[in-house]
């Protein structure tokens, strides 16, 4: 959810109360999608004990379960926020949708789980509205992670709604006045992506940086634009004007004016509109002790299916059977040349794949 800047002292007749369900209606599917997109370069395997970190209402979590073709994958999520409103609407989405899922009410830089207790986190959306940049989140988030598990964490490199609201912002209110969400200008950067999420405690080598393309459709444009500028038009440091209630209407011309220009734009039935957005978006990995993990463990991580684990199962019985018949030959080594007879000499190489065929032929003759 988006917190103002300044303390509210005055709202605009015409502005609409920002609640979650107005959230959701102003967001659209953008967050859905853009959990989608994220999830795309890291997939979700069966055991995954996954944290959705500042889940809001509920939108990477469904992108989650979206993403899971076989019903028989099995997969546990736990959605944590500190907006009680909207835990209750991921609550009900979540028993509407039978997600595996429950909502509690935690914070996202001060997680009460403990150590090593997911596989997968993901904080959708999240850092850029947070403070300290959404390191102490990003802290919160590799504590909690299980070696080998990771984690995603996205940003906007471009969304065409701030362009419309700054050229809003500069064409009503009084000469001075703040622009709202200054400074959100360096999430567009990867490098700040990056350099967040090191900071957060992944190692470099760790955290790869994707970049996807992100399409929201809204609902009719003058309701959206009105959506809009409620919510972020008095996110400054002084707040809302006077002046913005009288400006009103000039301020929703100037959005729909702008947003009909951006890149991507394109009008729908029904007065509704598609939008291109463009994200970074962050995959880190938590390696440390990744060498003490027990192999079912492993299967987790590598997302290893039930017939490559009979292959490799069986390949491995295959290996130490050949290492046991290997180990007797070996023994009987000495014996072998008292009576001059000739040992090959694959069975003093190291093993391979190759000279474990070659024994297997051997012994088969």
């Amino acid at each position: 959810m988006n917190v103002p800047e300044g303390e509210v002292k005055f709202v605009p007749k015409q502005a609409l109360s920002p609640t979650p369900q107005l959230y959701d209606e102003l967001v659209s599917d953008s967050m859905e999608n853009l959990a989608k997109a994220s999830i795309a370069f890291a997939p979700i395997r069966s055991g995954f004990v996954i944290n959705d970190n500042g889940c809001g209402t509920g939108a990477a979590s469904a992108a989650v379960v979206s993403s899971i073709a076989d019903q028989t994958v099995d997969i546990t999520i736990k959605g944590t926020d500190i907006n009680e409103d909207a835990l209750n609407i991921y609550r009900k989405n979540a028993a509407d949708g039978a997600w595996p899922a429950e909502a509690v009410n935690m914070d996202s830089n001060a997680l009460k789980y403990e150590e090593n207790t997911f596989s997968f986190s993901i904080g959708n959306a999240l850092l850029f509205v947070l403070p300290n940049d959404g390191i102490d989140a990003v802290k919160e988030m590799y504590r909690t992670l299980k070696p080998g598990g990771k984690a995603i964490v996205n940003s906007w490199a471009y969304v065409p709604n701030m362009p419309a609201l700054e050229a809003a912002a500069k064409a009503t209110p009084p000469p001075g006045t703040p622009l709202p969400r200054a400074g959100l200008e360096k999430w567009s950067e990867v490098d700040f992506l990056q350099s967040v999420v090191e900071k957060g405690g992944f190692q470099t080598d760790q955290v790869t940086i994707h970049t996807a393309d992100v399409y929201v459709t809204t609902v009719e444009l003058d309701h959206y634009a009105n959506m809009l500028w409620s919510f972020i038009g008095g996110t400054t440091s002084v707040g809302w004007l006077k002046s913005d209630e009288e400006n009103w209407d000039q301020a929703i011309k100037v959005i729909k004016q702008e947003l009909k220009k951006t890149d991507g734009y394109k009008g729908l039935p029904g007065g509704r509109s598609l939008l291109k957005l463009k994200a970074n978006i962050a995959v880190a990995t938590n390696s440390e002790s990744i060498m003490i993990l027990e192999p079912d463990q492993l299967e987790i991580i590598a997302g290893e299916d039930a017939a490559s684990k009979r292959r490799r199962q069986a390949f491995t019985r295959e290996i130490e059977s050949l290492e046991a018949a290997i180990k007797v030959l070996r023994d009987d080594l000495p014996s072998l040349q008292q009576t001059s007879a000739e040992v090959p000499s694959y069975l003093l190489q190291p093993r391979n794949e190759k000279n474990s065929a070659v024994v297997c032929q051997e012994l088969r003759t």
